[in-house]
């Protein structure tokens, strides 16, 4: 009897700590995914991981309070990882609505489902593409891997908030600008090439006014660029895969020291 109830309160933890993956991370948190598939998901994983987490977990505590913390504790180093994630994709977005608004598609806004806002065109598909590349290069079994190995680097019921975590946070969310412009950059510089281009076509040869124009061509060249930088950008996301779960790795070790 003690033997299932020491089990049952693994599980537990373990599905609260997935849970907070689960609310978070891509693809894993989006409204197009069931929510009794994906409570299913965590509840099945969970009991898979029992076995190998249970060695590291004592006893809970009965304090009311104290057991609040612990589950906290555990639900914030899920969402950490997700949220992590969650940032490429933002920056995705961000390269694409930047894309979006030098091409001159603003208008062309629809909804986001995701986030029941309004969204650029270029924004809906740069998205979309790094959803896609994220489940083709297994994206969604490297989260659920480093969810798993987070416990050898901290162990259920040693979770500590500490001010350098939100430091970590905060200049991760920073660099989600940089990484859109560099996303986002070259198809911007060269529609501001082709602008210029435009202008000095205009005042050489005031016959003609390539202006009227000049909306089809910032698009059929933005576009042109965008397929030409579209590896590109998928190869920039490959490499900042490991640097994300190398923070995610440094955050816990800092909470665990």
């Amino acid at each position: 009897m003690v033997l299932e109830l020491r089990y049952l309160e693994t599980w537990v933890l373990v599905v609260t700590r997935l849970s907070g993956l689960f609310i978070s991370a891509p693809i894993f948190a989006a409204d197009s995914f069931p929510k009794a598939a994906r409570a299913g998901m965590v509840g099945l994983i969970g009991l898979l991981l029992v076995p190998q987490v249970s060695r590291s977990i004592h006893a809970l505590p009965n304090d009311v309070a104290t057991l609040v913390v612990i589950f906290f504790g555990e639900i914030t180093v899920g969402m950490l990882l997700g949220f992590l994630v969650k940032l490429l994709i933002e920056a995705v977005n961000f390269g694409g609505s930047f894309m979006s608004f030098s091409m001159g598609l603003t208008f062309s806004s629809i909804l986001d489902p995701e986030t029941q806002g309004a969204k650029g065109s270029l924004g809906h598909f740069m998205d979309y593409s790094a959803m896609l590349w994220l489940l083709a290069s297994n994206g969604h079994h490297l989260m659920l891997q480093g969810l798993i190995d987070s416990y050898q680097v901290l162990p259920a019921l040693a979770f500590k908030m500490k001010p350098p975590v939100l430091d970590t946070l905060l200049v991760m969310s920073g660099q989600v600008f940089s990484v859109a412009f560099r996303i986002g950059g070259p198809v911007v510089g060269v529609l501001f090439v082709t602008n210029m281009v435009l202008g000095l076509i205009s005042r050489s040869v005031t016959q003609l006014n390539p202006f009227f124009m000049s909306f089809i061509i910032g698009i059929l060249v933005g576009l042109s660029m965008l397929m030409l930088c579209l590896p590109l950008v998928f190869d920039l996301l490959e490499s900042l895969v490991p640097k994300t779960l190398h923070t995610y790795w440094a955050l816990l070790k800092e909470i665990a020291i």
